[in-house]
């Protein structure tokens, strides 16, 4: 992770995920800058599922960011716009929820009632957990 500055180790806050999300996803909507209630849900999303650390998220982006692009290209956030892109957190929920069905989301999501075989497409992109 070779950002302007090395947050992996740092705990999931609001200024921590903010500064990853703004340095690995700068060509994204940042909506939490205009709605801050929705960085505090996906904090709370991820501290549910027993995420405390930075570099745990971004291991999980880097493993699912192959099936993301895929599902994004094929099931874009508004199908009206040509090229059409999820915010940055709308890419860490469709991360978490590509990789495990059971992530609970406060929102309602675009894989909300997809069925879960479906989605094999995109998760046979997903790399494997790699164990330190």
């Amino acid at each position: 992770m070779n950002r302007q500055r090395d947050l992996s180790d740092l705990e999931i806050s609001f200024d921590s995920l903010s500064e990853y999300l703004r340095t690995t996803y700068p060509h994204r909507e940042l909506l939490f800058e205009q709605w801050p209630q929705l960085l505090h849900e996906l904090i709370a999303e991820l501290v549910i599922r027993g995420f405390r650390t930075i570099s745990e998220v971004h291991k999980i982006l880097e493993r699912t960011k192959k099936a993301v692009e895929l599902f994004e290209k094929d099931v874009p956030p508004n199908t009206g716009l040509k090229n059409s892109r999820y915010s940055a957190i709308g890419i860490v929920r469709i991360s978490m929820l590509l990789l495990d069905d059971g992530f609970f989301t406060f929102r309602k999501t675009v894989l909300d009632g997809r069925i879960p075989e479906k989605l094999g497409k995109y998760r046979k992109y997903i790399l494997p957990e790699i164990k330190n």
